[in-house]
């Protein structure tokens, strides 16, 4: 990834908490941040310091997203800022809705940072392409006035090259029939295909068998319509080359009467990003498999209210599923002891305050048919779907507690008995004494 040198980005969510663990990561990837509680404070803080980009938090903590991002569009209608919405949506229609609405992208929970910087770099880039397009744009007007036609456009190709050789992005055109007609040469450095192996051909003929019909459709729906489209990604397959993931915006073309010409864009490699996210998608499927298959116990909370509890717990506490432990269970307080609630309550405010909490402990929880079962917790704070919750694994340690008090009885009556005995009693290894009752020390003359 480039430099993020200088990058300054407003990082919008209602959530203080979420705000201040975004912020840290994505400090610590070298990104300025500022934080913004709602659309008013955003649009302030918009209106008076020069943001490279804006990160929208767009889950069930902030609803009014749509607002903020209008308030946002109406301060910079000509230049507007990059919008990466953040969110836990993964339904495809939604995330449709979010790009039409404006949003340039659409990222969804559990946040990967590396992935999420990777992104927030491309449209960094995209929108410094634009801006360099628009300088190209307004010199090549003061040069035609100054020097003529023909010299402002020698000038204009010589930067175009420049820029097109060293951008991340290629240059792309289509004619009328949506074929392909140009690919800047940088193309051929970008994804190892040259700029003429793509000619005549439409994008459809590049698409892998394992392509999205839905999205396709929806795609050639605005192909016909010959609306504008930005980051349409495909996978780009092709005999004797290696497939890759792209990204592709594009603007149509039209003639002076109004007749399309075909469209021209920018393209971009994706592929980093594309198996950063199947990694991800493999890691989480991966743990989930791994702790609804665990002979542990698990639950997730967040203030108390359960997020995710596992076969092994509901049945450890009698419940018949992890659906029935969701559904009748409010608040995980009512898991405790009444004897053991104000401590474990006091270590969950100080565990998400970042203060010193116990992590290992044993305590006791309330079975749903009222007996008491004691348990080893062992528990941590993780982000649950952007946010931070407390995920505790649960060991069933009732057998072994009364084990231990029967071993704890049990020796108390011998010791009662064997104190008591008017019989000398003396237990000893290789004739070392290991312990004598008061009778046997009697006998021997010794006061004790």
């Amino acid at each position: 990834m480039a430099s993020t040198e200088k990058r300054n980005i407003l990082l919008v969510d209602s959530s203080k908490t979420a705000r201040a663990m975004l912020s840290k990561c994505m400090r610590d990837e070298g990104y300025k941040v500022t934080g913004a509680a709602d659309g008013e404070q955003a649009r302030a803080l918009a209106a008076q310091t020069p943001f490279d980009a804006v990160l929208l938090e767009g889950g069930p903590s902030s609803p009014d997203w749509r607002v903020t991002l209008g308030k946002l569009r109406k301060l910079h209608p000509r230049d507007p800022l990059p919008v990466i919405l953040l969110t836990s949506a993964a339904d495809s229609s939604q995330v449709a809705e979010a790009l039409l609405l404006g949003v340039d992208d659409v990222v969804c929970k559990p946040l990967d940072v590396p992935v999420l910087c990777a992104r927030l770099h491309n449209q960094i880039a995209r929108k410094h392409a634009e801006e360099e397009a628009g300088l190209v744009s307004r010199d090549l007007e003061r040069t035609v006035a100054e020097r003529g036609a023909e010299v402002a456009l020698k000038v204009s190709e010589e930067r175009f090259r420049d820029f097109a050789e060293s951008s991340a992005d290629w240059f792309w055109e289509m004619d009328a029939g949506l074929r392909f007609t140009y690919f800047s040469p940088n193309v051929e450095q970008l994804v190892g295909v040259p700029p003429e192996w793509h000619y005549g051909k439409t994008r459809q003929e590049l698409l892998g068998e394992d392509f999205d019909r839905d999205v396709w459709e929806r795609h050639l729906e605005t192909l016909k319509a010959h609306r504008p489209f930005r980051d349409f990604t495909y996978r780009r397959v092709g005999e004797g080359i290696e497939p890759r993931w792209l990204s592709a915006s594009g603007k149509p073309r039209f003639d002076a009467e109004g007749n399309f010409l075909g469209y021209r864009g920018t393209g971009r490699d994706v592929t980093a990003r594309k198996q950063a996210e199947e990694k991800l998608r493999q890691s989480e499927e991966r743990f989930r498999s791994l702790i609804e298959g665990s002979i542990q116990g698990v639950y997730i909370h967040r203030d108390h209210k359960p997020l995710f509890v596992n076969g092994a717990m509901a049945t450890m506490l009698g419940y018949e599923s992890p659906e029935d432990f969701m559904g009748q269970l409010a608040s995980t307080r009512e898991l405790i002891h009444p004897e053991e609630r104000d401590r474990l309550i006091s270590f969950n405010k100080q565990r998400m305050r970042g203060e010193p909490a116990p992590e290992v402990y044993e305590t006791r929880f309330l079975h749903r048919d009222g007996s008491t079962i004691w348990v080893e917790l062992i528990v941590r704070v993780v982000d649950w779907e952007g946010a931070p919750a407390v995920q505790t694994s649960c060991i069933d340690i009732t057998q072994r507690k009364r084990a231990e008090e029967e071993l704890r009885v049990s020796e108390e009556r011998f010791r009662d008995l064997v104190e008591g005995s008017i019989a000398g009693i003396m237990v000893h290894r290789d004739f070392k004494l290991l312990f004598v009752n008061e009778a046997y020390a009697a006998i021997f003359g010794y006061g004790s």
